[in-house]
């Protein structure tokens, strides 16, 4: 770890990337003579086995409690702590425990992994609104933020106030980021915290509290909070087929400029866009979701994470409601291109790993369709090759075309034609099983846009 320390394989994981930084200390709050009685925990039932394993966290009140009087047990080999610091280009960046220690302080959120759980029960003094607006210090950027008052406030009040235009995110059980939620909830009874991205130089988040009803929560939220615009979404799934084990991720893009930052992702440090295909893994699912400011199209940095050499069926589920006609579905996998809307594409961890990256765009299928194109209209090689019951045949196109794909004997005679018909620009795919075909070679030729391709394949009965 960063202090040297051996670690056994068998504890918990580390961080993924654990950047050096510093947090100033928070501001002065208004308190309250009374002492305000805290009692919260959390369980890691994944047995803090897997970075997604981690928890948001955090105290209500003004407190100064040491991160390490919350866990139990030697740091590194049964709990790490990680707080925000921001980072750069909107990716955010971590300080570990142990760089420097640290403690819970009002209206900070804390990333924590320990075997043993999280709890905190004791007495910390009450952050109170009632001598004026309470405050606690942003940085630029990401933020881990809490709720220290005992009230729960309308996030579009308190980002009002504070001059933020972004959405408030809460980690789920599952381990990854919710849809943007309406209500900074007090971390009183739940001890959680939360994701805001601070793109405006804001120097403090304004703990500003409404009228406390509940009727005024939803009517604030409804005019202020901008969740009445809907993302465009897509779930994307990966399954092994032969494993019968799937992931899904939800990746998505605002319909409105206006709104755009409210639905910039927070950073994936422990999960994301992470797809996990192993042995004994749950099925979990994470949602990524970024700003489409001005541009017709988003661009999603997947991982797909599974034992070497295992083949994945990615495939997208149904097109949002609002996504309008001309709504696009790209995977980017190297220099091949599939569009999901066609069905599903193949991606393959190679064989001295156990991830493979790959791209995912979204948006406007001609726009996509320019971003992505070939350089020249090909066939590919078939694969498998031979075949006894099916295999898949790749072309790329590399401007919007005509297309023609036929199969022949070795004679010379059409035996199956298997498209035909306009493509955009990008790569292609068709499966084909030849039931009505013997054993033997037959030839596959591609017609489009003037350009003539033609592959040998094998039937072996």
């Amino acid at each position: 770890d960063a202090d040297g320390e051996r670690i056994p394989a068998q504890n918990p994981p580390l961080a993924t990337t654990a950047e050096p930084g510093v947090i100033g200390d928070f501001a002065t709050v208004t308190v309250e003579a009374a002492d305000l009685t805290v009692n919260v925990n959390r369980d890691f039932e994944g047995g803090a086995s897997d970075p997604s394993d981690y928890e948001l966290v955090a105290i209500p009140g003004s407190t100064g409690v040491d991160v390490a009087e919350t866990v139990t047990g030697d740091r590194g080999t049964n709990w790490r702590a990680f707080l925000e610091t921001g980072g750069s280009g909107g990716d955010g960046s971590l300080q570990s425990y142990g760089d420097d220690d640290f403690s819970f302080r009002a209206g900070r959120g804390v990333w924590v992994l320990a075997q043993n759980g999280w709890s905190f029960e004791g007495t910390v003094p009450a952050v109170s609104a009632a001598d004026g607006t309470p405050s606690v210090p942003l940085q630029d950027g990401w933020n881990a933020i809490s709720n220290p008052l005992q009230e729960d406030l309308v996030w579009a009040d308190v980002r009002d106030a504070s001059g933020l235009s972004g959405a408030l995110f809460r980690w789920t059980e599952e381990g990854g980021f919710s849809d943007p939620v309406d209500t900074l909830r007090s971390a009183q009874e739940s001890g959680e915290a939360y994701y805001t991205l601070n793109n405006e130089g804001a120097d403090s988040l304004e703990l500003t509290s409404s009228a406390g009803s509940n009727s005024t929560l939803a009517a604030n939220t409804a005019s202020k909070s901008g969740s009445n615009v809907s993302p465009r979404t897509v779930e994307l799934s990966a399954t092994a087929g032969g494993e019968g084990m799937t992931s899904t991720v939800t990746v998505g893009m605002n319909p409105s400029a206006e709104e755009a930052s409210s639905y910039r992702a927070p950073p994936a440090h422990f999960g994301g866009t992470a797809l996990r295909i192993r042995d004994g893994d749950p099925v979990k699912s994470f949602v990524r979701m970024v700003a489409a400011t001005d541009a017709e199209t988003s661009r999603f940095d997947l991982s797909l994470q599974a034992e070497p050499g295992t083949s994945v069926e990615i495939s997208a589920g149904d097109l949002p409601k609002n996504a309008g006609p001309g709504f696009g579905v790209v995977l980017v996998d190297g220099g091949d291109t599939h569009d999901l809307r066609d069905g599903p594409a193949t991606v393959t961890v190679g064989e001295n790993s156990e991830s493979a990256g790959f791209q995912v765009r979204l948006g406007d299928a001609e726009k996509i369709a320019q971003q992505t194109a070939p350089d020249e209209t090909r066939l590919k090689a078939n694969y498998p090759n031979p075949f006894s019951e099916q295999t898949t045949i790749e072309y790329d196109v590399a401007e919007q075309s005509k297309v023609n794909i036929r199969v022949y004997n070795v004679l010379g005679q059409q035996v199956a034609t298997l498209a035909r018909g306009t493509k955009q620009a990008g790569t292609h795919q068709v499966d084909w099983s030849g039931q009505s075909l013997s054993s033997g070679k037959y030839f596959v030729r591609l017609e489009a846009g003037g350009t003539t391709d033609t592959k040998q394949i094998t039937i072996v009965r």
